[in-house]
């Protein structure tokens, strides 16, 4: 149908669009064969097919979701950030603070029994004071 090797053959046709597809299909009408052809066996070609509306396409695409959608994303992802600096900071502060409070923190003082046996008189009845929850309280 081209009339020969190397000339184009361009053939339009008009086809129905149904569901936003095309079908093409394609049936092998040459001699053909099926193993490494001999010359002048051949038979049809198709090079390239190129599909074009007749009609204007109304694009479908809405860049106001996709912008709204990457600026959520970006001030989420920055608040995190934000909220995360401000968490490490404030943990580094109280940490400095816990540093300078150890040395205030009250001292306990612990007695050998030989210097409470001393103080107390050898727990002598007249510096008894009471009964506590541990046992015997002495002056």
């Amino acid at each position: 149908e081209a009339g020969g090797n190397g000339i184009a053959l361009e053939k339009n046709f008009d086809v129905t669009v149904t569901q936003s597809y095309i079908e093409i299909h394609l049936f092998w009408a040459g001699k053909g064969t099926c193993c490494i052809p001999e010359q002048g066996d051949y038979g049809p070609l198709i090079s390239a097919i190129s599909v074009s509306p007749g009609f204007k396409v109304k694009s479908s695409s809405n860049k106001t979701g996709m912008i709204v959608g990457i600026v959520a994303g970006v001030t989420s992802v920055s608040l995190l950030l934000l909220v995360f600096a401000f968490y490490m900071k404030r943990k580094s502060s109280k940490h400095g603070e816990d540093d300078d409070i150890v040395g205030i923190e009250p001292k306990v003082k612990t007695y050998t029994y030989a210097e409470l046996k001393t103080a107390t008189a050898d727990f002598n009845s007249s510096n008894f004071l009471g009964e506590g929850g541990f046992g015997p309280v002495y002056k």
